[in-house]
């Protein structure tokens, strides 16, 4: 990957927070977040997530999506996984692509 692919890559990151990671109903981890455009164009966010173990060790890895996003906007987004929810469980952004939509 390149120096300026890296770059980009930081920049999207900061665009996106995660604001819940908890068990649903069927006691399995469920992520909800938020991706913010700071950008003057129309784009999508495909985020990649770490759910994360006790003691710190990952356990699975997954994949949300926000399409779309108009410049200055918010959008919400959310998964819903298999993984089973346990005390202690974290969630953390592992890496952002931000692309033209």
């Amino acid at each position: 990957m390149s120096g300026a692919a890296i770059a980009a890559g930081k920049r999207a990151a900061k665009d996106v927070k995660i604001t819940s990671c908890a068990a649903n109903r069927a006691q399995h981890v469920e992520v909800k977040g938020t991706a913010h455009n700071s950008t003057t164009g129309r784009v999508t966010y495909n985020i990649s997530i770490a759910i994360i173990g006790r003691p710190g060790t990952p356990q699975y890895a997954t994949v949300a999506s926000a399409a779309r996003v108009t410049p200055g906007r918010t959008a919400q987004w959310d998964l819903t996984t298999t993984a089973p929810y346990a005390s202690g469980i974290r969630c953390s952004v592992t890496a952002v692509n931000r692309r033209s939509a």
